[in-house]
């Protein structure tokens, strides 16, 4: 990788990443964004799935996921529900 103009290389991975699946949740469709702050990226995840309502959409730190539009706990009614406050 090459430095940019301003003499810095770009960084290329994050602590946590958002992205959209294919309707099988087999293969990412789009990188939506990587972020290393938790809070900017679940704003990013929460927006994401504001602009794209029908779109499976994670939010992952590694092979962690925290958010997926596609999965339901057997634990909750429904798990994407977004936290109050």
């Amino acid at each position: 990788m090459t430095a940019g103009a301003a003499g810095f290389l770009p960084k290329t991975h994050f602590a946590f990443r958002i992205d959209i699946w294919d309707n099988t949740g087999g293969s990412i469709v789009e990188h939506v964004a990587g972020v290393d702050d938790f809070e900017v990226a679940e704003a990013t995840y929460w927006a994401a799935v504001a602009r794209w309502p029908r779109a499976r959409i994670t939010l992952r730190q590694g092979i962690r996921v925290v958010h997926d539009t596609g999965y339901v706990s057997r634990y909750s009614d429904n798990n994407n529900l977004r936290p109050s406050g």
